[in-house]
């Protein structure tokens, strides 16, 4: 029951102080309404002496200085009666004091000091205060008075490294108006004091020593501090015993056959008396440096696959570890670059190129392409001829391989059909563009049957004019390469005439 009680309190005390600072906000009049204040000081002049003020017969007067509350804030209990003081204001004669809701000035009602009982079911309210001589008020002043103290200030105590079965002492710096303090720590754990002990704990205390339970991990260590009647906000620290896992394994990841002195590291952690490094299954692996946050690995012939792990340790033992995969295969190499169309009707027009970036430890790219192609140039490389003549759509594929085995394909997908016309008709002068899509340049390829004049003309979808270009034509095959370095993204018509002959395509440009 006084656990769930203190609890409550700090709830409680928590929801209060976020109800205040939403009601300590606004405006009032200088007026003897208490209705309408709130706020710490609250006038309708700069509350500097001699400013005028207006009557209710629209007259002027001069405002007396503010007074300055002392008195208790905080820790003011239902029932109990305080002392309250005022500075003196020259040339006032009287003052008047207004209490809290149920409150009451017992005594003092008139002069710079009064006595305020506090009734039943207080927790918060303000206090207020206004100096006058007759024909002069100072602007009214409000100070609010909590029953709960303040919240204690941090706490000081190991964060890491508090190993299970270990006593560590935690303590915080005495709070005004505070009569206790209740203490809660990880499930499992005790709170002594030497006098007393529990999970929570309360306690007048300043410095409790906890017992950490047999295997703790983290968990969470709070207080809040206790006027009697209510509670404060907790303060809390979080708390672990080993530490948290380092930061992400830079190193080799894939590649690792028959390869030496390869380095791996983390990021120093914070705390850290040693570093433990594993990798498992430690086939075919040595590792160097271990208990160092860097170190280097010999991988021979017979490694494959594993996973690499590393913790930080301190004097509760290993930290969270973390872990990277490793493999003696390459890794996977990037998308093919290359067209996404090709031509299987026209031997001039069904050649394409495909190129991949090195992959790190690789001795052989392996390819794959749809039924009926050809490679022609460049087995075994990062670049490849394709001849598309009398080939079916399908995938341009690629591994990377070395001694200990080939690792994830890549692929992208290539549509093959005949070269036909925008209309859809076949070509008269057997009109081709490549590659297409394109992105910095875009071979035309035609036939003609005789020297004569052609143009070329590529133009956008609103119709406008981008590209154009005329030469004579020889017999047979002709090539014409267009720049596209200036040439927007996006579909295009290309238009095409040799001769009395006028054939359009539609090229895209990325």
């Amino acid at each position: 029951m006084k656990i769930s009680t203190k609890i409550m309190c700090c709830l409680f005390a928590l929801t209060a102080f976020t109800a205040l600072a939403k009601e300590g906000t606004g405006t009032g009049s200088s007026q003897n309404d208490a209705s309408s204040i709130s706020g710490s000081v609250v006038s309708t002049n700069n509350g500097n002496p001699g400013s005028e003020l207006r009557n209710g017969d629209g007259n002027s007067t001069l405002a007396l200085d503010p007074p300055v509350i002392s008195g208790p804030l905080l820790g003011v209990c239902p029932g109990q009666t305080k002392t309250y003081n005022c500075t003196s204001v020259t040339n006032a004669t009287t003052y008047t004091w207004v209490a809290p809701p149920n409150c009451t000035v017992v005594s003092g009602q008139g002069t710079t000091q009064v006595q305020v009982n506090f009734g039943p079911g207080f927790f918060q309210g303000y206090l207020r205060v206004t100096a006058s001589n007759g024909s002069q008020n100072s602007p009214q002043v409000v100070v609010t008075v909590y029953s709960a103290p303040t919240a204690p200030l941090p706490i000081v105590g190991p964060a890491t490294g508090a190993c299970g079965g270990g006593t560590y002492t935690y303590s915080i710096t005495g709070v005004n108006s505070a009569q206790s303090y209740t203490w809660a720590a990880p499930t499992g754990a005790v709170i002594s004091t030497g006098a007393a002990s529990g999970n929570p704990l309360t306690t007048s205390v300043l410095s409790v020593d906890i017992t950490f339970p047999a295997g703790f991990h983290d968990g969470r260590i709070t207080v809040c501090s206790s006027s009697g009647c209510n509670s404060s906000i907790i303060r809390a620290m979080n708390v672990r015993s080993v530490l948290v896992a380092p930061s992400p394994i830079t190193g080799i990841q894939n590649g690792l056959c028959d390869i030496s002195n390869v380095p791996y590291s983390v990021s120093p952690v914070a705390g850290a008396t040693s570093y433990t490094w594993t990798i498992s299954p430690p086939t075919g692996t040595t590792i160097h440096n271990n208990g160092n946050n860097a170190i280097t690995v010999d991988f021979d012939q017979t490694f494959r696959t594993a996973w690499m792990t590393v913790t930080a340790d301190n004097v509760c033992g290993h930290g969270d570890p973390r872990n990277r995969e490793l493999n003696a295969w390459p890794g996977k190499p990037v998308i093919p670059s290359g067209p996404v169309g090709a031509c299987n009707n026209d031997p001039q027009n069904s050649i394409a190129y495909y190129q991949i970036d090195p992959v790190f430890n690789t001795t052989y790219y392996r390819w794959f392409l749809p039924t009926g192609a050809t490679l022609t140039n460049g087995l075994g490389t990062t670049d490849i001829t394709v001849d598309f003549l009398g080939s079916v759509s399908g995938n341009v594929k690629v591994w990377a391989e070395n001694s200990c085995g080939h690792g994830p394909a890549v692929l992208k997908a290539v549509t093959v059909n005949a070269c036909r016309l925008a209309n859809g008709d076949a070509s008269v002068m057997q009109l081709t563009a490549y590659p297409n899509p394109a992105t910095y340049q875009l071979t035309v390829s035609f036939t003609s049957e005789q020297s004569e004049l052609y143009s070329i003309r590529m133009y956008d979808m609103t119709g406008r004019l981008v590209i154009d270009q005329s030469n004579q034509s020889s017999t047979g095959m002709n090539k014409q390469e267009l720049n596209l370095q200036n040439i927007s993204n996006g579909l295009y018509n290309l238009v095409v005439t040799r001769g009395e002959v006028t054939e359009r395509l539609r090229v895209v440009v990325e």
